[in-house]
């Protein structure tokens, strides 16, 4: 916790020394002015190396989540990250070339003073991606990385440290989700846990 919480406070000095916000920044590599539906930055921020992809975007008022955001994050793990021999509990029915399957992590949602709020998980219904318990997916939200040739440095380390200080509230909603879906429970899920901003800020 305390390692996360200096990356975190490393990567807040740097935004503030160039008058930048990860948000802000992120939003203005895309469309403008910000448009719902619209995923940001463009292009995506995605390494197959090191497995990890990461996007922000914010929903019409008409699929609005449960609780206040001005927008969220998806991060995703590409599945070769998963131990072998381990399931998924659920698949696209499509088959999909096994180096470029992935699997959603988390959510990260931002308030509208741009801070983390909210976490959340959803199926595969929400997100068409593969699907793996929560025991599967805990250690990947620590190795959570992408390599600086993809840009986006200061925002991923900021997202990274984000997840791991959030990450008993992002096991509780990825058990809550798996709970929900061995139960067989169809349609879309998400289950979501608030983080107090005061325990992140850097």
């Amino acid at each position: 916790m305390r390692d996360a919480r200096l990356l975190l406070a490393k990567a807040n000095a740097a935004f503030r020394a160039r008058g930048g916000h990860p948000v802000r920044d992120v939003m203005a590599q895309g469309p403008q002015p910000f448009s719902w539906g619209v995923e940001y930055p463009q292009p995506e921020v995605d390494d197959p190396e090191t497995g990890f992809h990461w996007h922000y975007h914010a929903h019409t008022p008409a699929r609005a989540h449960d609780w206040p955001e001005h927008g969220h994050f998806h991060c995703f793990a590409y599945t070769h990250l998963i131990n072998t021999g381990t399931q998924p509990i659920d698949a696209p029915a499509e088959p999909v070339d096994p180096r470029n399957r992935i699997c959603h992590l988390v959510g990260v949602s931002i308030d509208g003073l741009g801070k983390l709020s909210r976490v959340f998980a959803i199926n595969r219904m929400g997100a068409g991606q593969w699907i793996y318990e929560t025991d599967a997916l805990l250690g990947l939200i620590d190795r959570f990385a992408i390599s600086p040739a993809h840009g986006h440095g200061d925002v991923t380390q900021w997202l990274a440290a984000q997840m791991q200080l959030a990450r008993p509230q992002i096991e509780t909603c990825l058990r809550e989700r798996d709970e929900q879906l061995l139960s067989g429970k169809t349609g879309d899920i998400i289950t979501s846990a608030a983080f107090n901003p005061s325990a992140i800020d850097g």
